[in-house]
């Protein structure tokens, strides 16, 4: 598990590429329509995606809510990162049903880059958030 704690020191240790807002567009409706349970399933779902696009020396984990961050080390470029989060958007767009209801879940993205956007988890997170 990811130790928010410590992670401007691990902010400054690198150059490291940084995600910190993965967002499951219509969470809320999973949760509200068909249940926290229903909406739990749909997480552990969405975690395994994101673990499997990402290489096993990249931090990835749940940050809250329907929020996940991925801290990517040695990433070799914004491009690189993008590549990588286009693939997940694809990954991410499914439709959930139960009950003849059905609720689409996407994901949305917001890159930043340490030293070059900001060294500081909150400096990071607010740049991504304007990408």
């Amino acid at each position: 598990m990811l130790c928010i704690d410590n992670r401007d020191a691990a902010l400054e240790s690198e150059k490291i590429a940084f995600d910190p807002k993965v967002l499951n567009d219509n969470f809320k409706a999973i949760n509200d329509t068909f249940g926290h349970q229903y909406g739990n399933e749909v997480l552990v779902e969405m975690a395994g995606i994101f673990s499997n696009q990402f290489r096993s020396g990249d931090i990835v984990g749940r940050f809250g809510g329907d929020e996940f961050l991925a801290f990517l080390p040695n990433t070799r470029g914004f491009e690189r990162m993008e590549y990588v989060f286009q693939r997940l958007v694809k990954e991410c767009d499914r439709n959930y049903e139960k009950d003849g209801v059905v609720i689409n879940v996407s994901a949305s993205f917001g890159i930043a880059v340490a030293p070059d956007h900001g060294v500081t988890y909150e400096e990071l997170s607010q740049k991504a958030d304007e990408m």
